[in-house]
Order: C-alpha cells, then sequence, then structure tokens
C-alpha cells in the first residue's frame, strides 16, 4: 500500500484524505500539537478528526512540537508523498519531505511562507511590488514605525494568523498603540503566543484570491475570486462574501502574473497556494498574504467540482504525485462553468437565536446550495461578526446564471443590514395581516402570524405564479417596507413602488 501524509487535515485539507483513498492510496493523518489548547482554531479538529475517520485509522496526535516525533511516524509509513492541510502542517511539511526526500517546498524558506513580514522582505528582495510593512517587538519600536510612517489608517495583525483574527485597522497612534498591547503576547488563532506584531500599510482597493498550483516552481491557476469585505470599525474586517471570477478580464489576467512572481519569490516548487491580493488604483497589485496549502473555508467539493471541473485539493495532489496530469492541467484553459457565491452572514451584535428564518427562505432562493449555520443552530447564539471565525453563518449561492447570484445576494444583504431578526431572529417575528391583488384578484395572508411562516406563504405563492404576473400590495408592508421588499426580491420578483412582477 502506497501511502500519502496530511499534516492537520483540517478546513479543505481534510479533502486530501478523501481524495488519498478515492485514488486507492492511504492517507495517514497527524495532527500537530497545539502551543496552547486555549485557542480558537481547536473547534475545526473534531470535525476534522470525524471526517478522516471514514477514510482511516492512522490518526496520530502529536506529543511534542519536534520534527523527530513527526519523522519517526511518517518513516513508519515509507510515504510518496507529506502534505500541509493547513498553516499549521506548512514547515512540518516542509521539513518533512526535505528529510525522506519526496517533492515539497525548501525548509530554509519555510517561514517566508507563513510569517507575513519575511513574505514582504522576500518580495521586496525580488523586486516584487509589496505592501510596506514593519515588525515590531516593543511599544517603543511600534511608536517609532508609526510617527516614521505618519500615514493613517494603519493595520496590525499577527506574524502568522489566519481567519483576519487579530488584525485592526487603526485610525490614530493611541488607537494603534492599544491594539498593538492587546496582540503582543496574546495567542494567535492557532494557539501559539504572538511575539512580535506586524504593522502595515492600508491598502485600499478590490481584494482578489488567486489559487494555484506548482510543479517544479511552474505555476497554474486553479480559480480565482472577488472578496467583498466590511470593516467592523477598528474591530477588524466582518467577510461578506466571494464570488467565483468565470472571465478574467485583461487588468485581472495581471492579478494572476503578479501573484505567479509573487509565489516564485515565496520559492513555491510544489503544492497548492491561497493568495490573497489587494488591486490598488495607484501602485496596482499588492500581496496582502499568501498561504502553503489550499483555501479554507466553507467550499463543499461538490460545488467546485461543478463550477471549475476540479476540487483544488485533486489538483494540489496531483501536483505531488502525478506529472502527467499537471501537464494536463496547464494546458487546459481556465473556463468556470457556473456562477458561484459563498455569502458569508454579518451578525451586528452579540445575539441569542430562537429562530432562523434564513432556513425557510433557502427553500426557495433560486440559487441556494448547501450551507453552515451551526452556532445559531446548535448554540443558539451568535456573537458580533468582527471576523471570519465570528461570522454568522455560511450559504453557497450557486447557479449557470451570474445575474441569479447576484440577485439573490442582493436579498440577502438588504435583510442582513435593515432587519437582521428577519435571518436570525431574537425571538419569533410577528407579522399582522397583508392584502393583496394578483393578477387582478384581491388575496390575504389572513392568520400567518409569524415571519417564517411569512416566508413559506410567499415563497408557495411564487412557485405558483407564471413569469409575468403582477402583484400589487394594498395594506402596509409587512413586517417592514424593506424586508417585504427584500423577501420578494430573494423569491423572484422585481418591484415598483407596491407592485411587484414576477420575474425569474
Amino acid at each position: 500500500m502506497r501511502n500519502v501524509v496530511i499534516i492537520e487535515a483540517a478546513s479543505t485539507g481534510r479533502y486530501y484524505v478523501s481524495e488519498v483513498a478515492k485514488r486507492g492510496l492511504h492517507p495517514v493523518v497527524i495532527f500537530p500539537k497545539f502551543d496552547h489548547d486555549d485557542n480558537e482554531y481547536a473547534v475545526y479538529r473534531p470535525k476534522a478528526d470525524a471526517y478522516c475517520r471514514q477514510f482511516t485509522d492512522d490518526i496520530f496526535y502529536a506529543k511534542t512540537g519536534g520534527i523527530e516525533e513527526y519523522l519517526d511516524i511518517a518513516k513508519r509509513f515509507k510515504p510518496i508523498a507529506v502534505i500541509a492541510g493547513s498553516e499549521l502542517g506548512v514547515e512540518y511539511a516542509d521539513l518533512l519531505s526535505e528529510r525522506l526526500c519526496l517533492p515539497g517546498n525548501p525548509s530554509r524558506s519555510s517561514r517566508n511562507r507563513r510569517d507575513k513580514f519575511l513574505m514582504t522582505r522576500a518580495l521586496e528582495n525580488a523586486r516584487v511590488p509589496a505592501i510596506r510593512a514593519q515588525a515590531v517587538e516593543s511599544e517603543e519600536e511600534c511608536r517609532t514605525v508609526l510617527r516614521a510612517w505618519n500615514r493613517y489608517p494603519i493595520v496590525l495583525k499577527p506574524l502568522d494568523g489566519a481567519a483576519s483574527q487579530g488584525v485592526h485597522f487603526c485610525d490614530t497612534e493611541e488607537d494603534a498603540l492599544e491594539k498593538f498591547r492587546e496582540i503582543l503576547h496574546a495567542y494567535n488563532v492557532f494557539g501559539s503566543t504572538n511575539h512580535a506584531v506586524l504593522v502595515q500599510q492600508f491598502a485600499r482597493g478590490t481584494e482578489y484570491i488567486v489559487n494555484t498550483v506548482s510543479r517544479h516552481g511552474e505555476h497554474v491557476l486553479t480559480d480565482m475570486w472577488r472578496y467583498s469585505k466590511i470593516p467592523i470599525g477598528n474591530l477588524g474586517n466582518a467577510y461578506n462574501y466571494a464570488t467565483l471570477v468565470r472571465h478574467p478580464s485583461e487588468h485581472e489576467k495581471k492579478i494572476i502574473d503578479y501573484a505567479f512572481s509573487a509565489l516564485t519569490a515565496l520559492d513555491f516548487k510544489f503544492g497548492p497556494s491561497h493568495t490573497e491580493i489587494m488591486d490598488t488604483p495607484q501602485d496596482g497589485p499588492l500581496l496582502i498574504e499568501t498561504g502553503a496549502r489550499p483555501m479554507g473555508g466553507y467550499f463543499p467539493p461538490e460545488v467546485l467540482e461543478r463550477a471549475l471541473g476540479h476540487y483544488i485539493v485533486d489538483l494540489a495532489l496531483s501536483s505531488y504525485i502525478d506529472g502527467y496530469a499537471f501537464k494536463l492541467l496547464q494546458k487546459r484553459p481556465y473556463n468556470p462553468q457556473g456562477a458561484v457565491m459563498l455569502k458569508l452572514f454579518i451578525s451586528p451584535d452579540d445575539r441569542p437565536v430562537a429562530s432562523c428564518p434564513i432556513l425557510r427562505l433557502h427553500r426557495y432562493l433560486r440559487s441556494a446550495g448547501s450551507y453552515d449555520f451551526a452556532a445559531a443552530l446548535e448554540q443558539k447564539h451568535l456573537p458580533k461578526t468582527v471576523n471570519l471565525l465570528t461570522n454568522a453563518g455560511e450559504l453557497i449561492l450557486e447557479h449557470p446564471l451570474e445575474e441569479v447570484v447576484m440577485s439573490d445576494y442582493e436579498a440577502l444583504r438588504a435583510l442582513e443590514e435593515h432587519n437582521f431578526d428577519l435571518l436570525f431572529s431574537r425571538k419569533a417575528v410577528p407579522v399582522a395581516p397583508m392584502t393583496f391583488t394578483l393578477a387582478g384578484v384581491e388575496h390575504s395572508t389572513g392568520d400567518t402570524a409569524l415571519w417564517d411562516d411569512f416566508i413559506d406563504f410567499f415563497g408557495k405563492l411564487t412557485e405558483s405564479t407564471p413569469v409575468g404576473v403582477t402583484l400589487c400590495v394594498t395594506s402596509p408592508m409587512q413586517p417592514t417596507p424593506q424586508g417585504f421588499a427584500a423577501l420578494m426580491k430573494a423569491l423572484g420578483w422585481s418591484q415598483n413602488g407596491q407592485f411587484f412582477k414576477r420575474t425569474l
């Protein structure tokens, strides 16, 4: 039996395990030891473990952080590849691959692919444009940098964090120094202590994700995404959505070229990369950060396979063990077949959750796909959203037509902005009876007393109404005009005042 070792098979990385098994190979999983068990990343471990056990019993939890322990485990299985499933596995995978004479990225440059300050320096040394950045270890050093730059807003973040945890946008020196003190010596998302803080220029523009795989230092685009994030004061960034770029413009092709230059500067030789780039009006594309692992987040493999013809980890695995498949990928044009968006919900406050009307609405959304609302459904509680880890839930929108996906997103965003209780309710939302005419015939919502049932009423009405028919509201829209208008948009109606026309 030929074996593949996956280090930290969490998030998207867990799909390596099923892909290895699918190819008739045997997956071996090593979960690294956390420096501190009290960390935000630990919540991903139980689900990752349960998923992996469907395909292998060879799952190990490291007792130390020493490479010899990992090497002893790996040597038992004589693997044909050692792969990092997430950021925690990157440096271990590099070292093990090198010690076992397997394909991988050079261990001498591992830190450049983890430490955001060293990333910046590596790009500068290769003469690739980079965001201005400085690592600081003391408050005095931080103050010196802030006064030398004298440019706000400014970004402070951990050197090797993830999921936007610990990222702060500061408008004053006082605020920046306060956030410096908050980050220094705190734990990052992986449970490691922050011994320094990155001070980074704030780059305005449009953020892109460029995902690639590499083999022998040659890079190939697998998928490209355009991000929308919403700053939450100086608390961080709330992720709003990520949408698949199906047909890169000439300008977007230059962003891809920039990503390839950055990967070469960072010594990427084998495997996947997940690269975040800010396309700025003044300076063009600038690297925010990159990771030597697959893109995380809630992207089920079947969704990506429908849209892209692959699901990231399959191509990443081939880059290590199947040179012929990689050559075919290089020749294949980038041509996604469907529109995909990941909508991440933004909770405006810390709140209990009594019901989830979003689940009712999901039944009728034209592009609605799989979802993850575990926090609301299981914990009955949502924190205020300030970063990726505190989002209120995730919903895949997919459809052959991009305009359908965008229309559904706009409706969800309107509900989210104007009345979050219409998606995730603190308590059941009452509605009063409402009257309307449909094709000239008068109707009433009758005894429909709660918003959840109101969604069902108009959802079923929509399903039985032909395209082109007009509905006219003859009593106040419930529970709010914006909420009702957003609901009707989500159901496929266009609005003109109190008139709604069934369109799609």
